[in-house]
């Protein structure tokens, strides 16, 4: 059974993966037609979109999911807290591009994939350390 906090990465993914096409298609036509010039502006919310709402989010929820569970530990997926918390730093940024400003993000705010990323190899490292000492 599909953990709960991959169930949301993936169905957030597939959300993203959506909005991402919108502003896509909004893009294309724009270029194909001459209307809608603006729309370019939002070009960078698109690949961030693309990159961090979609594959990143894809990638992490299937792989909380998929590498091997360690029976012996009390939670067999591995830190499921840290599992939350990547998936809040990686939504952090995209909120702050839709709800404060689209172009412009202070530094800190753009360093906060990197971060939601260590707290996912903290989160599944002892599964991880499991598989590297036996080989």
């Amino acid at each position: 059974m599909m953990p709960r906090v991959s169930i949301v990465f993936i169905r957030w993914a597939l959300i993203q993966l959506g909005i991402a096409s919108t502003i896509g298609l909004i893009i294309l036509i724009s270029k194909a037609s001459g209307i809608w010039i603006w729309s370019w502006n939002y070009r960078p919310l698109h690949t961030e979109a693309i990159w961090f709402g979609w594959i990143i989010n894809f990638v992490i929820g299937t792989a909380w999911w998929i590498m091997p569970k360690r029976p012996d530990l009390p939670d067999k997926f591995g830190n499921e807290w840290f599992a939350w918390l990547s998936f809040t730093f990686l939504q952090i940024d995209w909120f702050y591009r839709i709800f404060v400003d689209v172009f412009n993000a202070p530094t800190v705010i753009r360093f906060t994939p990197l971060l939601a990323i260590i707290c996912f190899v903290i989160g599944i490292w002892p599964r991880l350390k499991h598989i590297i000492h036996e080989h």
